[in-house]
């Protein structure tokens, strides 16, 4: 999961993910629609630096699962889970996610959002890799 914030890690961070935009010939509102959301939207969050780990997965998945804020590995299994899954556990609400477990088999009880997206990552983490 994304770790905790640090405001001057997060400048260069942001600055990182406007050099990855600008490297792809995009710049930021172009993620809007590839994150379900507005550009005033976007650009609100901007503002905040992304401030939740919830807006921080959805940026990574919305460049390809592309690490700023996540280590590359996290990534990975992330984006294996959305390849099998068709979400990514780290980008979709609590209430939604609990559901997705209980449909695999998966307790629920007592775990918090963090815990039930571990849950499902660790299971993927073990998972080879598709070939491509």
């Amino acid at each position: 999961m994304p770790r905790k914030r640090n405001k001057k890690s997060d400048s260069v961070e942001l600055r990182l993910l406007e050099a990855e935009l600008a490297h792809r010939g995009q710049d930021l509102d172009s993620l809007a629609p590839r994150m379900g959301i507005t550009v005033g939207a976007l650009r609100r969050y901007r503002c905040l630096e992304f401030s939740t780990p919830y807006l921080r997965a959805s940026v990574e998945k919305a460049l390809n699962f592309f690490p700023i804020w996540t280590p590359a590995t996290t990534l990975e299994v992330r984006q294996r889970c959305f390849d099998a899954l068709g979400f990514d556990p780290a980008c979709i609400g609590f209430l939604e996610l609990q559901r997705h477990a209980r449909d695999r088999g998966i307790s629920t009880a007592g775990l918090k959002q963090a815990e039930l997206i571990s849950t499902f990552l660790a299971h993927f983490a073990v998972q080879p890799k598709p070939k491509s």
